[in-house]
């Protein structure tokens, strides 16, 4: 089940899904102000009624890039103890780009 997207790293059928349904929402927001501002303030429930799969206890939050500003995410630190120069040759560290 690809969608169009490259996998660039291992993605589970899950995950393919979620991006499809995220660039389903993008380009809602993206036409309509209502939308849009709806996803902002309550995302988790915009994206489960667009079918986005949601893990357990997880609480999203939506912030909007402008011309001036751009949004960078620093991923949460991997449960195992590495040393920076091992990052890339685990397959379950993703920097999420």
């Amino acid at each position: 089940m690809s969608k169009g997207y490259t996998r660039h790293i291992d993605m589970t059928d899950e995950q393919v899904h979620n991006l499809h349904v995220w660039k389903t929402v993008v380009s809602r927001a993206w036409t309509n102000d209502e939308f849009r501002q709806e996803l902002l303030t309550n995302p988790n429930k915009v994206l489960a009624e667009h079918g986005y799969q949601i893990p357990h206890g997880v609480q999203f939050k939506i912030v909007e890039d402008s011309s001036g500003e751009r949004h960078l995410t620093l991923p949460s630190k991997p449960d195992i103890n590495l040393e920076v120069s091992d990052l890339g040759r685990h397959a379950d560290y993703d920097p999420n780009f």
